[in-house]
């Protein structure tokens, strides 16, 4: 993550080395996690908030021996034997003191091995590791082994940083943000297969949060887990429902171009239907919000869909194959090519569908589910 040849701190750092104003530097990293109650993006936080530091640390590497003499240690490899060692000579003197040897050498010989006496072990052991603690982190105090001679602040990485969050439930969608300006910032996410992860080229706070959204029956379907995420990602409940989604149940021309408009980036205080017809390449049949909507026509909405996210046009795309849809009664001429360009990309599978009768929500997941492998929707 630091790189000696690109970064401008360990610049300063490597010219105090220099100019022989330290010994050597190690770089320090902080992790403070802490738990936060709210929701960003009206999703609710799924993990500790972690804010990350990094310090160079320039020192002067010296040491008190037992005799109360400095010692000037030049090599970093030689820290930890030095702890180890004094460490060793602590135990060692703890074991021989001669008080303690006796209590336990009477306890032993009268064959008292009482409540008390394993209490007193206990307290032996406990008091023994507390001050090998502090043993060892004085020596990376000031005075010890490590004398901070210059201290300085990492505000960027050479490479990036990967931050994990836990596994999410299967068809969670998941966001992580850094804390800029009192402001939580989107980062990009990608999903793995231990979670989600943000790769971030500088420190700072960060934390991910996440929404699940359940549509009984949702893992029938052949992208079901990826339908339920980018459900949660643009609020889709607003027009598939909040009290559970019957997939079998006919769409409204409200339900089709509200999904299509939230994911192409419409405004929640939109008219969808209207929104498509001035930012997509695709004229819906009627502004009627409550009518059912045809197949042909919701997949128009949906390649419209795919056009915008591709950046591409489907009146250029070559059809190879256009029995699919040759014997097709109801075919409009004005769907025609949406539909052959769906068969073309494997967005609409089913060669039995009938283009004028009304589309499912079934069907409407179904479609996005698999623009969902074509043009990413989450």
């Amino acid at each position: 993550m630091l790189n000696e040849a690109y970064n401008e701190t360990l610049f300063d750092v490597l010219e105090a080395r220099h100019l022989r104003q330290i010994s050597d530097y190690f770089i320090r990293v902080t992790v403070r996690r802490s738990v936060i109650d709210e929701q960003i993006e009206n999703m609710p936080v799924i993990s500790k908030q972690a804010e990350i530091g990094f310090e160079a640390i320039g020192t002067v590497m010296t040491y008190r021996d037992t005799t109360n003499t400095e010692v000037s240690f030049r090599d970093i490899t030689t820290w930890d034997e030095r702890i180890y060692e004094e460490a060793a000579e602590f135990v060692a003197a703890k074991l021989t003191d001669q008080s303690i040897l006796d209590r336990i050498t009477a306890e032993i010989r009268q064959n008292r091995l009482t409540d008390d006496m394993m209490a007193f072990v206990e307290s032996l052991v406990n008091e023994t590791r507390n001050e090998i603690v502090g043993l060892v982190a004085s020596k990376f105090n000031t005075g010890g082994i490590l004398s901070p001679a210059v201290s300085l602040r990492v505000t960027a990485l050479d490479s990036p940083m990967h931050l994990i969050s836990k596994p999410a439930q299967e068809g969670t969608y998941v966001d992580g943000y850094k804390l800029t300006d009192n402001e939580w910032i989107p980062q990009p996410t990608v999903e793995n297969y231990n979670g989600h992860s943000v790769a971030a080229t500088a420190p700072g706070t960060f934390v991910f949060a996440g929404r699940t959204v359940n549509i009984p029956g949702i893992e029938d379907l052949a992208q079901g887990g990826h339908i339920s995420a980018f459900t949660a990602k643009y609020g889709l409940e607003d027009y598939l429902g909040y009290d559970g989604v019957d997939l079998s149940q006919n769409a409204t021309r409200l339900m089709v171009a509200g999904c299509v408009a939230r994911i192409a980036g419409a405004p929640k205080t939109a008219d969808p239907i209207a929104w498509i017809a001035s930012n997509l390449n695709m004229n819906p049949a009627s502004r009627n919000a409550t009518g059912l909507v045809q197949y042909q026509e919701a997949a128009a909405m949906v390649m419209a869909l795919y056009e915008q996210k591709t950046n591409t046009q489907i009146s250029r795309l070559t059809i190879r194959n256009y029995q699919t849809t040759a014997n097709m009664t109801g075919l409009d001429d004005r769907y025609a090519q949406a539909v052959r360009a769906a068969f073309e990309l494997g967005i609409l599978t089913d060669t039995e569908m009938r283009p004028a009768n009304p589309v499912t929500i079934h069907g409407l997941l179904d479609m996005l589910g698999a623009l969902n492998g074509k043009a990413k929707l989450y």
